[in-house]
């Protein structure tokens, strides 16, 4: 399960630095054709099959990181990047986000993350959390071939590391847009542009946490809504990406 491990968060330095920080001790035990997960000593879940496991592992980290990195908000998106800035793109599962970012990464864009990206609460600034990306099986022809895992409330996924298009764990940089995807195959294609208080009212839903228990993130977030914000209904990435390129990443 290093293997594992190692295609989820291939990005990230694998040696501790020394600095004092919280940590989680994660062990994959494998007994009797079933798997177990132990979290800091205890049993924390046990598989079937070995092919769960990842999915499992992925939300563990980042819940873990949610919980413990108080110096920055935790917001539920994806994003890449280009000179002009960050395309952050904040969704629920299921929006398409996912396969946006790792599309447009493979496309010369740099690779902020898929499920969780990072805000600074004194700039607004966005950090990354360059993750391998999660596909979904309605995404899998878009991509190469990878082996398959499967997540309880996901369904079968494929993992893609970012590899050298990863941004710099050290990166902090400006939203230039933010795009809400809405992937949707029955509704017509669209973009529609957002004011800033349906973008500040959108981004508040996207907050692991929320708001209303952390009123002190405000600031950041209503600074953050000043960036131009559309909703983008689309029924193919490559709609998008047209869309994209020529608007904002160009």
């Amino acid at each position: 399960m290093i293997a594992a491990y190692e295609r989820l968060f291939a990005a990230f330095p694998s040696s501790a630095n020394g600095e004092e920080t919280e940590r989680l001790e994660i062990r994959v035990i494998a007994q009797d054709a079933r798997w177990a997960v132990e979290l800091d000593g205890l049993r924390a879940a046990a598989f079937e099959t070995a092919a769960h496991i990842p999915p499992f592992l992925e939300t563990l980290v980042c819940q873990f990181l949610i919980q413990h990195r108080a110096d920055r908000i935790p917001i539920h998106a994806a994003g890449v990047a280009s000179a002009a800035g960050v395309v952050l793109m904040p969704g629920e599962k299921g929006s398409g986000k996912s396969t946006l970012s790792l599309w447009l990464a493979q496309r010369g864009y740099a690779y902020f993350g898929d499920e969780l990206l990072w805000i600074d609460p004194t700039s607004a600034l966005l950090e990354p959390y360059p993750k391998a990306a999660a596909i979904k099986a309605g995404s899998f022809a878009l991509f190469d071939e990878a082996e398959i895992f499967v997540s309880p409330t996901r369904g079968p996924l494929r993992y893609f590391a970012p590899g050298e298009r990863a941004a710099p764990l050290d990166t902090a940089r400006p939203a230039a847009r933010i795009v809400f995807p809405h992937f949707n195959r029955e509704e017509p294609a669209g973009v529609y542009p957002l004011c800033p208080e349906e973008t500040l009212l959108y981004l508040s839903q996207m907050l692991f946490g929320g708001l209303a228990r952390r009123p002190e993130r405000f600031p950041a977030l209503a600074r953050l809504a000043q960036t131009p914000a559309v909703l983008a209904v689309y029924r193919d990435a490559r709609e998008i990406e047209e869309w994209l390129r020529a608007e904002v990443l160009s």
